[in-house]
Order: structure tokens, then C-alpha cells, then sequence
């Protein structure tokens, strides 16, 4: 009787185990996309989740490189180079119940010295899979800055001095307190791994670098609620129904901060004052069409939020385009 009972209890805490072990992790599983022609050779390999919020946004992403690839591969007719190549790989970085950090590397070969490599990272926020993005996580400017400090010194330390191969202004340059320099971030449980591709920071023989900064040493600037939208402005004096829509929005917010970040690139690709001012204009031209395209929405939220995606959309696309 006491072995019967025994083995009840080995069953149920083996039961317990095993329902813990599923809290603790999404299940991933492994899918890979291959195309061959004359004139490319792709491999891209991707993960699902179960969960529809993220695995559309990475199939989404990995559709659209390919199709982006195949469309310009143009290798020189003849050239002993061969095709053009695209290999994307991923690594799970965290996958817990809170947080699931993906970093994916895509490296290009399209004739040439050498290859390029790229980073992309994805961090969601767990059991329902909202991406998080680093605005979310720190507190504006000063979280930023703080963020940079700590990198730049550890580069500095790192990778500087006679022999080296960057300097203090070219890691300024990849590590400085641009929200942009670290796009690719990874939200691991006790750190920020911050991911820079070659040439961001260093040479390209250096390699790609990452700096690891633990959350302790950004303490005082780290957001109390990851998923609160941030916006370019501050969603505290937002006034008007598209300002308001938007800091009502993760997805609108992180789109309207993606706008005004291409068009600060924008802006500083350019040295001659009135290229600066015409850009200038363009811009605020465009702010009064977001704002009359989506007037007659205004009384629907979900139809406002819609209605300000697309138009945001279409402005991200024409400032990123070749100028």
C-alpha cells in the first residue's frame, strides 16, 4: 500500500514538473526557407511559437527579405563569383515565461571582397507576445544616454588604443545616444545584449561586436510598465484624437517613433540649409495630411488607429526610400 501510494506521489509531482517546465517556455519550432536560381541561393531559417502575434510578424519579416533578395539579385553576367547569396540564421536568446528575445543574423554575399552581415532582434513580451522595444524599456533621453555611456566605455576598453581597430570618434559614432545605434537589443532576464554589426562601431576584420549591460547598471532609468506605448512626443501632453490615438497604440506608437527617426536620418544626410528646409516643409506638409486623412475617423478609435497605420506606413516607406 505505502509503495502504491509512493508511486502516486512520484506522478504527480512528475505531472507538476512537466506543467511547470511548459509554463516556463514557448515550444519553438524550426522552419527553413531555400530558393535556387542562376542568379541566388537563399537559406533562411526562421522559428514558430503557436502564438499568431508572433509568428506573423517574423514570417512577415523573412517573406519580405527574400522577396526583396530575389528581386535585386543581379550578379555581373558571367562573373566566376557565382550567385549572389542570402543565409539568415537565429539564435533564441531567452524564452521564459516572460520574455521571448530572438536575434537573427542575415549575411549577403553579392560579389565583392567580402560578405555583409546583419543583425535583426525581436523581444516579446510573454503570454501574449506584444514586442517590446527599447523605448519601452528605458526612460527617454536620459535612459538612452545612460545606455551609450555604458557602452561606449566598454568598447573603448575593449577595442581602443594604438593597435585597435576603430577610435573614440567611430565608436562614438555606432555606440552614441542615437535610439538607432541599438536597435538590436536583446531583453535578457538580468541584461541589455546590445548587438552591433561590422563597421558599426569597428572594422570590418573586428568583427561584429555585442556589449552586455547588466540591468542593475541602468537603474534609475528603466521604465516601471514595458507595455505603455511610447510615442516621439511625450503621450503625457498628448492633445489632439491622433495624438491620442496614437499613445493608445504600442504598434502606432513604435511606428510614428520609426517616422520621426527616419526623418531625423533624412535630415542629417543632407549639409546644404535649404536641402535641410525642404525637407523640413515636406515634412510638415505630411503632418497636416495624416491628420486631415484620418479627420472623419476620429469619432471610431479602432478606425483612427487603422486609418493613421496606413497613412504612417506609406510616410515610412517614401523617407526611406533612396532620395
Amino acid at each position: 500500500m505505502a509503495f502504491g501510494r509512493m508511486k502516486a506521489v512520484l506522478a504527480a509531482a512528475a505531472i507538476l514538473v512537466t506543467q511547470a517546465h511548459a509554463a516556463e517556455a514557448l515550444r519553438i519550432e524550426a522552419h527553413k526557407v531555400e530558393a535556387k536560381s542562376t542568379a541566388y541561393e537563399i537559406a533562411a531559417q526562421y522559428p514558430s511559437t503557436g502564438l499568431a502575434a508572433i509568428d506573423t510578424e517574423i514570417k512577415a519579416w523573412i517573406d519580405a527579405e527574400v522577396a526583396q533578395f530575389k528581386k535585386q539579385a543581379a550578379p555581373e553576367p558571367g562573373s566566376a563569383l557565382g550567385p549572389w547569396t542570402l543565409d539568415i540564421a537565429y539564435t533564441v536568446e531567452r524564452n521564459d515565461t516572460e520574455v521571448l528575445a530572438l536575434s537573427f543574423t542575415e549575411s549577403t554575399y553579392t560579389g565583392g571582397a567580402h560578405g555583409s552581415h546583419f543583425f535583426r532582434t525581436y523581444n516579446y513580451l510573454l503570454p501574449d507576445g506584444r514586442r517590446v522595444d527599447l523605448a519601452q524599456i528605458l526612460d527617454g533621453r536620459k535612459g538612452l544616454a545612460k545606455l551609450s555611456a555604458f557602452a561606449v566605455a566598454d568598447l573603448d576598453k575593449r577595442l581602443g588604443g594604438p593597435d585597435g581597430m576603430t577610435d573614440a570618434q567611430w565608436i562614438r559614432r555606432g555606440a552614441g545616444p542615437d535610439w538607432g545605434n541599438f536597435e538590436n537589443f536583446l531583453l535578457l532576464s538580468d541584461a541589455l545584449k546590445i548587438k552591433f554589426p561590422p563597421y558599426q562601431v569597428a572594422a570590418y576584420a573586428a568583427g561584429p561586436q555585442e556589449v552586455r549591460v547588466p540591468l542593475s547598471a541602468l537603474d534609475g532609468v528603466l521604465r516601471a510598465d514595458r507595455r505603455a506605448p511610447v510615442a516621439s512626443f511625450d503621450c503625457a501632453k498628448a492633445a489632439t484624437p491622433v495624438e491620442r490615438a496614437v499613445c493608445a497604440d504600442s504598434a502606432l506608437a513604435r511606428l510614428d517613433r520609426e517616422v520621426a527617426q527616419a526623418y531625423g536620418v533624412r535630415l542629417g544626410a543632407v549639409e546644404a540649409e535649404a536641402d535641410k528646409q525642404a525637407i523640413r516643409t515636406t515634412q510638415r506638409a505630411w503632418l497636416q495630411r495624416r491628420d486631415a486623412a484620418c479627420k472623419e475617423k476620429e469619432t471610431a478609435g479602432s478606425e483612427l488607429g487603422a486609418c493613421l497605420t496606413g497613412v504612417y506606413r506609406m510616410r515610412l516607406d517614401e523617407l526611406s526610400a533612396q532620395p
